[in-house]
């Protein structure tokens, strides 16, 4: 079972680096690619209420721990406490994050069953509750929209295929 995870965008890998433990504090890095991300994130349905509430407390978190960081800048205005994450004690695929090449959960009782496929051809199979899985979700919604990776293409603005002369 998860008991903790983070994630952030790099935009020079242009991927997500999503860390999660377990309960008995066995830690696993991955590379989230849009696809896997994108995976991950239709698991629940968009824009639940549950949901946006989470999501933009995280935007929140995001925004603060930016204007934090930059130099030069003040304090944010509200303090949002964020908790640390607890580095594992093992690290079943190794310490250096490994790229997920494909994701795929489904519900199974009171959980979800989870499973991420690894580039290093093993996969890793975890369970997540459903409220976990709500977080994963928004965590990674927040993380796609500033990666801009879900922005919305308007088709009639798209250039017209063309064709070819006979």
């Amino acid at each position: 079972m998860i008991n903790q995870f983070s994630a952030n965008y790099d935009p020079n890998e242009d991927r997500v680096l999503f860390r999660f433990n377990t309960t008995d504090l066995n830690e696993f890095r991955f590379w989230l690619s849009r696809k896997v991300v994108l995976q991950i994130i239709e698991v629940l349905p968009q824009g639940t209420e549950q949901g946006t509430e989470i999501q933009e407390s995280l935007k929140k978190q995001t925004e603060a721990s930016q204007i934090k960081g930059s130099t030069g800048a003040k304090q944010a205005p509200e303090k949002i406490q964020k908790p640390k994450f607890i580095e594992g004690k093992e690290f079943p695929v190794g310490q250096e994050p490994i790229l997920a090449i494909g994701f795929k959960a489904e519900l199974a009782g009171a959980a979800y069953r989870c499973s991420f496929h690894l580039k290093i051809k093993k996969t890793v199979n975890i369970n997540i509750t459903p409220d976990m899985m709500l977080n994963v979700h928004s965590l990674l919604n927040v993380m796609s929209q500033k990666a801009k990776w879900l922005n919305v293409v308007d088709e009639e603005k798209l250039p017209l295929p063309a064709r070819a002369l006979h």
